[in-house]
This record gives C-alpha cells, structure tokens and sequence, in this order.
C-alpha cells in the first residue's frame, strides 16, 4: 500500500515461536515494593527497547570519552611535559578519532544527503581536530572510502580533485591519497 508505513518485522512475530522456557524470560520479577514487604509478581520486559538504550548509553560514553582523550591530548600537547611525545599523543588522538568516526558513521549510515552527513556533530568534532586527524581520515579513506572530502578540503584547505572527477568515489579517494602520500603522510 503507498503512503503507509510497514513497520519490521520483529520481536511479536519472533517471540511466538520460541519454545515456552525462551517466553518465560519476557517476564522479571517486578521491583521490591518495601510497604508491603513483597514483590507485585512479574511485569513484562521490552527487551529490544532495553538493548536499544544501552547502546545509545554506549555510543555516548563513547562520545565523551573521545572528547576526554582529545582535550588530553591537546593540553598534553601544548605543555611542556613529556607526555607531549608522539607516541602518547597519537594512539590518544587515534583512539578519539575511531570513537568519533564509528559514531558518525552509525549514525549516517542510511543517510544518502552529503550535507546532512556532514554535519553529523562527530563530523565537525573530527574536522576541529585539524591537522592532527589527517592521517587517522587518509587511513580510514584508504580502508572504508567513506565521506571524507569534505573533512579532508576543511581541514587542508585544499582539493586535489580534478573537476572531471568529481562524483566518483574511487578517483577522488584515489586523488587524496596521492595528496597525502606527496605531502609525507604514511598511508
């Protein structure tokens, strides 16, 4: 039918055919209830719903620990302390990078609009670590040809794309990694 929503198939369809031991762990036991010295019986569980929220509890922790790792970093960076050396810095810098990137890539991964995409939060976090993620994003290019170019031309101010290029993925990725390999980046 056009213009209704079809709604997946899921847990209703799935729970009925699982065996009567498998139905029973739909239910817990309800909370403790301290007036009457006894629980209420068992309620039923929304599972799905329940896994659903510890994973946005996740990528949130995860969120904010990149964000943590970054700020040290960079404090560690503009310091004098020997914490400031490249092999600290970057394993911190490439961890908070990952967070950032699987979190935007998650959460942008049924979009099809460039700016939408783009201006996923994660996004804009990893093109104000600057510089510092350019070799995390040329990597990550390499790997996945996910939707860096316009990371890359934020953070580089430049675009080594020809025009006759321009909408085809494996040429552009091909046109920034040649950009990085020339300016000295290990790919």
């Amino acid at each position: 039918m056009i213009g209704t929503t079809q709604l997946p198939i899921h847990s209703t369809r799935r729970i009925s055919r699982l065996p009567s031991w498998a139905l029973s762990l739909r239910k817990r036991p309800a909370e403790y209830n301290e007036q009457s010295g006894s629980t209420s019986g068992f309620e039923d569980v929304d599972y799905l719903a329940t896994l659903s929220q510890i994973r946005e509890n996740v990528r949130r922790f995860e969120y904010e620990l990149g964000k943590s790792i970054f700020r040290t970093a960079m404090e560690a960076e503009e310091g004098s302390s020997t914490s400031s050396s490249p092999e600290v810095l970057t394993p911190l810098l490439n961890a908070h990078f990952q967070i950032l990137a699987n979190t935007w890539k998650e959460a942008t991964r049924y979009l099809s609009n460039q700016k939408q995409k783009c201006s996923h939060p994660a996004y804009q976090e990893i093109i104000k670590m600057g510089r510092s993620a350019l070799p995390f994003i040329l990597s990550d290019l390499k790997e996945s040809m996910s939707d860096w170019f316009w990371a890359l031309t934020a953070i580089t101010g430049e675009n080594p794309i020809p025009e006759h290029d321009w909408g085809k993925v494996p040429a552009m990725t091909e046109a920034w990694l040649q950009w990085g390999s020339a300016k000295g980046y290990n790919i």
